[in-house]
Parts: C-alpha cells; sequence; structure tokens
C-alpha cells in the first residue's frame, strides 16, 4: 500500500506527505473573496452563523484574530466583524472606519451557535447565541464593502462544526431558530425556510 495515513481517531485530516519520518500538519487557512459582488452578502447587509465545538478547551497562547469578515483579505481593514481570543475563551469585536471595538461579547459557552446579523440600512448590528441576543442594536457603519471571509488556525484553534452566510439580515426568529439547536444542520434549517444552498 502506498500513501496511506493512519488517523489516530474516527475522522479523517488532512493528508500530511511525509518521506519516512513524521510530519507536520500545516495550518488550516480559509479564505473566499467576492461575497459581495458574488451576492453572497446583500447591499441590505447579512447574516454570519457558525457554530463552535469545544470552545474554552483548546489552549491559545495569542491574542490575534481567528475569522473575519472584512473589506480586507487579511486583517481588519476598515471595516469588519471578527472573533479573537481572550484566554481560553473568543471574544467578537467589529471595526467601524478604522476604530476597533475589540470586547463586544465573550463567548464562554463549551459548543455555541452563533449568529451576527448587521444591516446597513440601520446601521446596526445583533449577536445572537444559542437562541438567545446577546447583543442587541450595536452601530455597525460599513464605511467600506465586505468582501473577504477569512479564517486561520495560526494562532487560535477553533474547531468549527458548521458555518453559513446569508444574503440579508435574517429576522430575529429565524436567528433565533438558527442558533438554538432545534435544526440540527444548516441544510435542515435551509431546506424549512426554501433557501438555495450553493
Amino acid at each position: 500500500m502506498y500513501g496511506a495515513q493512519f488517523e489516530a481517531r474516527n475522522f479523517l485530516t488532512t493528508y500530511m506527505p511525509s518521506t519516512g519520518s513524521p510530519g507536520v500538519r500545516i495550518i488550516e487557512n480559509l479564505t473566499v473573496s467576492g461575497l459581495t459582488d458574488k451576492n453572497i452578502i446583500g447591499p441590505s447587509g447579512g447574516s454570519w452563523f457558525f457554530e463552535l465545538k469545544n470552545n474554552g478547551l483548546f489552549q491559545r497562547l495569542t491574542t490575534a484574530v481567528t475569522m473575519s469578515l472584512s473589506d480586507a483579505l487579511s486583517g481588519f481593514g476598515t471595516t469588519s466583524l471578527y472573533l479573537r481570543n481572550v484566554g481560553a475563551n473568543i471574544a467578537f469585536g467589529k471595526y467601524e472606519n478604522g476604530t476597533n471595538n475589540s470586547s463586544l461579547y465573550t463567548l464562554n459557552q463549551i459548543n455555541p451557535k452563533v449568529l451576527i446579523r448587521w444591516n446597513n440600512v440601520t446601521q446596526l448590528a445583533d449577536i445572537f447565541v444559542n437562541g438567545a441576543k446577546v447583543i442587541s442594536n450595536t452601530s455597525f457603519v460599513a464605511t467600506a464593502t465586505i468582501q473577504h471571509l477569512w479564517a486561520t488556525g495560526n494562532q487560535q484553534p477553533v474547531y468549527l462544526q458548521q458555518m453559513a452566510l446569508f444574503n440579508e439580515p435574517l429576522n430575529d426568529f429565524k436567528c433565533e431558530q438558527l442558533t438554538t439547536g432545534n435544526f440540527k444542520t444548516y441544510n435542515s434549517m435551509a431546506a424549512s425556510y426554501n433557501y438555495f444552498v450553493i
């Protein structure tokens, strides 16, 4: 057999090439560009849903951003919504017109389902966690177009269970439903609301 890779657990990981000596796993990064151009995020704003697993159980040694929706390909840019570490937990922050507010809300839940909704018309944002609105009507003035989603495991490990972007600000009911656990997967929620999955 050639090219086999043994797994320590019952799920697959990325391939680690080696030539007879132990390999080193390359950091997994995610970048999606052209979000507004492709109508993944609409002109009225959007909703960013994700579910984390085992939050707070990872050792996070540095203060750095791990996931962001931004006008810049990496970093904050002038307009962004982002997650960063605070000790063993993850916190939400925002950049508006180049001004940082890094302490909107800190996640201390182990397996949180989170939805960040922003509205370009009202220039407000909300955060839902596990069915509850934990941040309501915080200002979010998008002075630049959000075009990029990026995530990195470089400095902060995050076990991302699922993630979805909606091209509109979802209403409170849908945000609560999506983050309560009544829907086991994004696909089941999408089917319920007749959303098209791409």
